[in-house]
C-alpha cells in the first residue's frame, strides 16, 4: 500500500482531513438544509393532499347542492302550478258569480220595467176612461138637449165604463 501511496503521491493526513471536512459539511447540510427542506416538502405534500380532498368534498357538496336546487325548483314549480290553477279556478268561479249577479240584476230590472209599464198602462187606461167619460158626457149633452137627472147620468156613465173596461181587458 505504501508503494501505491508513493506512486500516486497521496497524502493520508490530507485525505483524512478532507473526509472529516466532508462529514462535517454533510452533517451541517443535512441538519440545516436537507432536514428542513424535507419537512417543507412533506408539509407541502400534505397540504396538496388536503386541498385535493377538500376539492373532492367541494365537488361532492356542489353536486348535492345542484340536486337540492333542482328538487326545490321542481317543488316551487309544482306549487306555482297549483297556485295558478287555484287562482284560475277562483277567477272562473268569480266570473260565474258575477255573471249570475248580472243576470239577477237584469231580471230585476226587467221585472221593475214590467211593473212600471203595467202601472203606466193602468194610468193611461184610467186617464183614457176619464177622457171618454168626459167626451161621452159632452156628446150626451149635445145629443140630448135637455139634461137628465144626475142619478141617471151617473148610472149611464157607470154602465158605459163597465162595458168599456170589459171590452178593453
Amino acid at each position: 500500500m505504501e508503494s501505491l501511496i508513493n506512486t500516486f503521491h497521496i497524502d493520508v493526513k490530507l485525505i483524512i482531513a478532507q473526509m472529516l471536512n466532508f462529514a462535517i459539511g454533510f452533517a451541517v447540510l443535512w441538519y440545516f438544509a436537507l432536514k428542513p427542506l424535507t419537512k417543507i416538502m412533506r408539509d407541502r405534500s400534505k397540504r396538496i393532499e388536503q386541498s385535493l380532498h377538500d376539492a373532492e368534498q367541494i365537488q361532492s357538496n356542489l353536486k348535492k347542492s345542484e340536486e337540492s336546487y333542482k328538487k326545490h325548483l321542481e317543488k316551487a314549480q309544482e306549487e306555482a302550478h297549483k297556485i295558478l290553477s287555484a287562482s284560475q279556478q277562483e277567477a272562473e268561479e268569480h266570473r260565474k258569480h258575477l255573471l249570475q249577479n248580472a243576470k239577477e240584476d237584469v231580471q230585476k230590472l226587467i221585472e221593475e220595467a214590467k211593473g212600471q209599464i203595467e202601472e203606466e198602462k193602468h194610468r193611461m187606461i184610467a186617464s183614457a176612461q176619464k177622457k171618454m167619460v168626459n167626451l161621452m158626457m159632452i156628446a150626451l149633452e149635445k145629443i140630448l138637449t135637455k139634461k137628465l137627472s144626475s142619478d141617471i147620468d151617473e148610472k149611464i156613465i157607470r154602465e158605459s165604463l163597465k162595458e168599456i173596461s170589459h171590452e178593453k181587458l
